[in-house]
């Protein structure tokens, strides 16, 4: 049927290959008719998808759900004397779908509200570099050509994807390599440089001491820089004017902060050690806050860390779905909720 944008094609197909390459409004329409009477073949009702500016994904379900109805957007068009996309054009789709699903699968997994979190946010992105400079499509794309050998609507978006995320992406980001150590699914740092994991492992033991109260060790000599050597000295010539003995209270004191310290110590080193904990099983991401809940006895101070970084979510998608929802429920109806009730 025809009928300018909301038009409708309905075709039968598998009931496994309904959700491919549609978007979550469409669920409830694809629910809906998978239910009929009388053991009569299952119909689905399948709707060209817009692209919207505004909303994550939109160009790849568009071209996902055109690609999907090929032959019957090809017939209706014969029939109607409309000069549809060329071969070259329907391959060019194809590719774009091939080329976009992995920033699909990032998105809808960043758009979740329990298990991703600040810290998933570089390794995702990260995964999306390395993706973007290969110098070859992945093989499940079944070409066996580099970039430069597909169409051009396809590397004019690699090129700009590629160049675009280098620009904005710092993979030395402190804020998001702290999120990710005290994540136990990214804790590792292993996309990182070597000197780059080396400075989020350092900030991580000098945030464990402030939360704790206590102050870093001293420098050793062999680390001092000129000032600290020139200040070290001036300090030990000065020495000879405390004749004062140190007392037995002072003893104690640096005695107690150098337990509490080592304590700190060994808690980040057992920390680094302990393996990540990506999935609980093949199809149920782990919930980082939930695994805190069950080893913050084991990682007392690193515990309060999380709490503080884990709490930054990885999108603004779980803040925008509350005003959808507060949408759905002060409806005209009810323009007297009060706000306690609405709560």
């Amino acid at each position: 049927q025809s009928g300018g944008p909301a038009a409708e094609v309905i075709v039968e197909i598998p009931e496994d290959d309904v959700n491919e390459g549609s978007s979550q409004e469409d669920a409830d329409d694809d629910a809906t008719n998978r239910h009929n009477v009388h053991g009569s073949p299952r119909r689905h009702t399948l709707k060209l998808i817009q692209d919207v500016v505004t909303r994550w994904n939109s160009t790849y379900y568009m071209l996902s759900r055109c690609v999907q109805l090929k032959l019957p957007l090809c017939k209706l068009m014969n029939e109607l004397g409309l000069e549809g996309p060329s071969d070259n054009d329907w391959v060019t789709g194809e590719l774009l779908c091939h080329f976009m699903k992995p920033f699909q699968t990032v998105t809808d997994y960043l758009q979740g509200e329990k298990y991703p979190t600040l810290g998933s946010l570089s390794w995702k992105v990260t995964q999306l570099l390395l993706y973007l400079s290969r110098p070859k499509p992945p093989q499940s794309w079944g070409l066996n050509k580099d970039w430069a050998g597909l169409p051009i609507a396809v590397t004019c978006m690699r090129d700009f994807l590629l160049n675009d995320l280098t620009k904005r992406w710092d993979t030395g980001n402190v804020l998001l390599g702290m999120a990710a150590v005290v994540d136990p699914r990214y804790k590792s740092l292993e996309w990182l440089k070597r000197h780059q994991q080396h400075t989020i492992q350092k900030q991580l033991l000098e945030e464990m001491f402030a939360v704790s109260g206590l102050q870093m060790t001293e420098i050793a000599p062999g680390n001092e820089d000129d000032a600290q050597i020139a200040k070290r000295r001036r300090l030990d010539d000065c020495d000879f004017l405390d004749e004062d003995e140190p007392d037995e209270q002072d003893t104690s004191e640096a005695a107690a902060g150098a337990l509490q310290r080592a304590a700190v110590q060994g808690e980040n080193d057992a920390w680094l050690l302990v393996p990540e904990a990506r999935v609980i099983d093949a199809n149920s991401p782990i919930d980082p806050l939930a695994w805190w809940k069950m080893h913050d006895g084991q990682f007392p101070t690193i515990a309060k860390l999380a709490r503080k970084y884990l709490a930054i979510p990885a999108s603004s998608a779980p803040s925008e779905r509350v005003f959808s929802r507060v949408k759905l429920i002060q409806q005209r109806q009810r323009w007297n909720l009060l706000p306690q009730r609405l709560e």
